[in-house]
This record gives C-alpha cells, structure tokens and sequence, in this order.
C-alpha cells in the first residue's frame, strides 16, 4: 500500500470466496424466482379451479351418497373413493402436462436470453418428472378432499327428502363456491397486476433514448493476431485500409471502427486525472475509454453536443485530444465547458501527456437501456500509444481489435456479404465474428428484461383464462340449481332482461370482492416486484385499474352466456318439472 498514489490510500482490497455454481446463476436467480412466482401463482388458480368442479360434482352427488351412507357405508369409504378418482384426475393430467412440457421445452429454448447460464442443460430428466407427478398426484388428492367433506357435512334425512331434482340443499354450500370464485379472481389479479407492472416497465426502457441511431448499422468484430499485426502502424494501416475500402462501396453512407459497442455491456474503466487538481486531493476516479477510427461517431448516429468530432489529422504525431461524453463533463467540470481543458490517463504520478477535450457528445447506453449511464471518453484510435506514454508507443495497444461499424442506406442485412468481401480482400485470413445489425445486438442486451416481461405475461393470461373458466363453471351450476326460481319469478311477471340482471349482478358482487381482495394482495407484494420495475411503481393506479377493469370485464362476459341462457329459458317446462 505504500506505493499506492495518495487517492487511493483509502482502498481496501479483500478477497470474496465464492463458489462456481453459485456465480454463474447469480444473475439469472431472480428470473429463476420470478418464473417459480409465476408458476406457483398459475398452480394456486388451478387447484381452485379444479376444487370448484370437484365441489360441484360432489354437490350433485349428495343423494347418492346420503343412500350410500344409509345402507351402511362409512364416510370413510366414500372419502377413499373420492380422493381415488381425484388422484386418477391428476394423474391423467400430469401425464399429458409432461407431454406438452416436453414439446415446449424444445420450442421455448430459442427465446432464452444468451446471459442465462446452462440453458443447453435444460432438460427433463428424472427428478423433474417424479417432483412433477407427485405434485400432480398431492393436487389431486388435497382438491378432492374439501368437496367431499364439505358435502359428506349434511343432514342425511334432508339429503334424502329433498331428490335430485329440487336441489335446495346444495345452496348451503353457496358460500364455499363464492369463496373459490373469489379466490380464483383475487389470485388471477395479482398476477395480472405484476404482468401489467412489467409490461410498463419494459415499455419505459424502450423509450429510454440509447443515445445513438442503430437504424441500418452493421456490426462486426475482429481481433488482430499480434504476428501479422506486431505494432500501432501496421493495425493504423489495416484500420486505414478497412475504412477507405468500405466508404468507396455504394450504399454505404460511414464507415468507423471503435474498441468498446455500445449495448455491448463491455466496460474498460481506466483511471484519469484533471488538469488542475492538487496531486494531494486527487481521488481515484474512472470512465470507460474507448479508441475510435474513421467516421465512429457519425457511423452510430451519435450526437455532438459541443465542439468537433475526430479528423483524420489526429495521429500519433499530432496534439493529444480526446471526446468526452455529457456525463464526464458534467461530473468533471461542472457548470463549466469542457471544450479546451485537459486530463490524461492514470494519477498525477505517472505524468503523462495531457490530452485536450475537443468535444462533448451524448451518453450512449453501454448496456441495457435500463442501466445508468457511464463516464465516458473517447480518444483516436492513432493516439493511444501516445496517450500512455513512450513505453507503449512501439507495441500494439488500444487498437488490437474491436469492431467494425458501417452506416447503409440499404437494410444492413443486405451489406453482410459486402462487408466480408471487403475485409477479405484486405486480409484473407482475418475472421469476422458477430456480424450482425445493430438492432440485433440492442435486442440481445434487453433479452433477459423481454423474457421476464414475455413470462409472467404469459403466465398472466393463462390464470386469467382458468379464473374465467372457474367463474363459468360456477354461475353456470348456480343458475342451474336457481332454474325453478327464475321460473316462478318469470311466471309473477319478471321480464327476461330483469333474470339475466340478476345473474349478472350476482356474478359482479363476486368479482368485486376477490378484485379487492387481489389488490390487496398486489400490495402486498409490491415490494418484492419492485426490484424487477424501471421507472415504474409495482402500486402504478394506472396498472391496478387497468387489471381490474379487465377482470371485472372478463368475469361478467364468462357470466353472459349462463345469464342468456337462464332469460332464455321457458317457464312453463321448468315449472312442470317440480
């Protein structure tokens, strides 16, 4: 530490065991959380989905099972013989849900962020399928249970007087359908709240401005080999012979080279000092630098705030300059202009060559748009061995290899074929690797952000649609068990419109309450979605309503058709059948 510069006296520098597998899936373990949430979410909705019929069922059974326990048989038995077809259910379920989980496995591979560690290992192997059908199997049995004893918890003499037909007795099991309903709705919500939450927040990152135009720019990289490539001049010259060749091509509009590509998520911080600054007072501070050659900036479509661009006329011999970006100037001379001050690379120990600032230009996003922007500074790609003094000036430095950038006025796609002929002819044994557009290359730094957005809306329209069958199923069984009700009440003078109301209205109150119930619960979590969001609030009004409007709107169309039908019906068939 005694050799370190004053500034970095402060530094301490300890180590940080970690184990391998724990670092490579740190950065995909949210994601991992978020798609176990979502599945977990979708589980929930379908066992009550699932308890929902089950009870119906049960329900329309309880004569049969009144006469069953009249002649001698134990509830015992007939709980066996429940909780047997339910895990039958299950198990015919499980079943073709691990058919189709293999089908999508296959198809689902292809959208998966690059960043996420060991996607080729994903895979079905033994494990996941016993864990998969024993949690089909416990389903199963666990949502067979309630219904039988909620209907087993019956009068046997009312049970057996009332027939199959009246179907009175089963209102008293009105509320444990009304609580499933409820349930369903308020579990749909939630996770519709936090699908809503994402998609606003991938929608807030997209319109973050990445602070260049990669609209028709093709990219490709390259690494010189040190034995063709031993010194500055001969890479100057290949740089030099990249950029004339390929601005002469038609179609092409600009042609640069740089070191560090924006949406790339590299990052090269080296250390700098101002001009100015007490070697005493200096703090160890960085910003990512980045060599450019030919016409990088105008390439990218990069703005230029304040003074000029590199020229052709900044080589190794001539004045040191260097660009910064918007965010180093504000950050190393605020309130002032940066056109004309100096600062060069490393402490105010190492003395060397002062660059001066020649221009300003906007921040461009290193990685996704959704990360902050960086310090920033730009040098030619002639001046680096300059740049870090006389010991580098023979040897191959900043422009070792990078990528190359060109501007069409065609679909960059188009130019692939241009663009490796012409460096073939210029070096036939240098390899491009990732050529591709621009756009691409922004696409594949947001994968991770799209994948999760994509998922749990996923997820959210497949609990929504199960919450919407539940509702069905239930008002559909209630109008059914009210069918001699409405035609009484259409008999006394009830009109058609007023029967279907009352459905309606009935169907209304339940998802009413479980959309209270389902903020709620939204609330509850928003802290935990919080850390997913940019620039948007997991409590969003905007988001909430949006979900509950919609799913009050989807409940009252799966309440329509039950609702038509009951306005529809003929009073006099339903009164002879009393």
């Amino acid at each position: 530490m005694r050799d370190f510069p004053a500034g970095m006296s402060a530094i301490h520098i300890q180590g940080d065991v970690t184990l391998l597998r724990e670092y490579a899936v740190s950065n995909v373990r949210p994601l991992l959380h978020t798609l176990f949430f979502a599945v977990s979410i979708v589980l929930l909705i379908a066992c009550v989905n699932v308890a929902g019929l089950l009870l119906v069922r049960a329900i329309r059974q309880r004569r049969e099972y009144a006469v069953r326990l009249a002649l001698g048989a134990g509830s015992s038995v007939i709980i066996r013989g429940s909780v047997f077809e339910g895990l039958l259910l299950s198990l015919a379920g499980g079943l073709l849900g691990l058919a189709f989980a293999a089908s999508a496995i296959r198809a689902a591979l292809q959208p998966l962020p690059e960043s996420m560690p060991r996607v080729d290992s994903i895979s079905m192997d033994g494990s996941v399928v016993t864990f998969a059908l024993l949690l089909a199997l416990a389903t199963g049995a666990l949502c067979s249970l309630a219904p039988t004893f909620a209907a087993l918890r019956t009068n046997l003499m009312e049970s057996l007087k009332e027939g199959v037909r009246t179907g009175t007795g089963a209102s008293s099991h009105s509320w444990l359908r009304s609580a499933l309903v409820v349930s369903e709705i308020a579990i749909a919500l939630v996770l519709l709240t936090v699908s809503g939450a994402f998609l606003r927040s991938f929608q807030k990152m997209r319109a973050v401005d990445p602070g260049f135009h990669p609209e028709h720019v093709l990219v490709a990289g390259y690494q010189l080999p040190l034995k063709q490539y031993p010194t500055n001049a001969s890479a100057d010259a290949f740089n030099h012979a990249v950029v004339d060749s390929l601005a002469s091509k038609p179609g092409i509009v600009a042609v640069g080279i740089t070191n560090i590509l924006p949406a790339s998520g590299s990052s090269q911080g080296v250390a700098y000092t101002i001009e100015g600054v007490p070697a005493g007072s200096w703090q160890l501070q960085f910003a990512m630098l980045s060599t450019t050659y030919g016409d990088y900036f105008r390439t990218l479509g990069i703005p230029l705030l304040d003074g000029r661009y590199f020229t052709m006329d900044d080589r190794s011999n001539a004045p040191l300059v260097v660009i910064v970006n918007q965010s180093m100037a504000g950050h190393s001379w605020p309130g002032q202009r940066a056109i004309g001050k100096r600062i060069h690379v490393g402490s105010p120990q190492k003395g060397l060559p002062w660059a001066t600032v020649v221009g300003v230009v906007a921040d461009t996003k290193l990685g996704s748009r959704d990360e902050p922007s960086a310090d920033q500074w730009y040098t030619p790609a002639q001046q680096p061995a300059t740049l870090f003094g006389p010991e580098a000036s023979g040897t191959l430095t900043g422009a070792a290899g990078g990528y190359i950038t060109l501007r069409s006025a065609r679909p960059p796609e188009l130019m692939t074929r241009v663009l490796r002929s012409t460096i073939a002819e210029i070096d036939p044994l240098l390899a491009l690797r990732q050529v591709q557009p621009m756009n691409d290359i922004i696409s594949n730094v947001e994968a991770p952000r799209r994948f999760n957005t994509d998922l749990i809306t996923a997820f959210a329209i497949g609990a929504l649609l199960l919450a919407i069958t539940g509702i069905y199923a239930v008002v559909a069984f209630s109008v059914s068990l009210r069918t001699q009700e409405i035609a009484i009440r259409m008999a006394l003078g009830a009109q058609r419109t007023g029967i279907a109301r009352l459905v309606l209205i009935s169907a209304a109150k339940l998802a009413l309450l479980g959309c209270g119930l389902g903020l709620l619960g939204s609330l509850a979590i928003s802290r935990v979605v919080n850390s997913f969001l940019f620039k948007v609030s997991a409590t969003d009004p905007l988001v909430y309503i949006t979900a509950a409007l919609t799913v009050l709107l989807m409940a009252l169309l799966a309440s329509a058709l039950p609702a038509t039908r009951a306005a529809s019906a003929d009073p006099i068939d339903a009164l002879r059948s009393i």
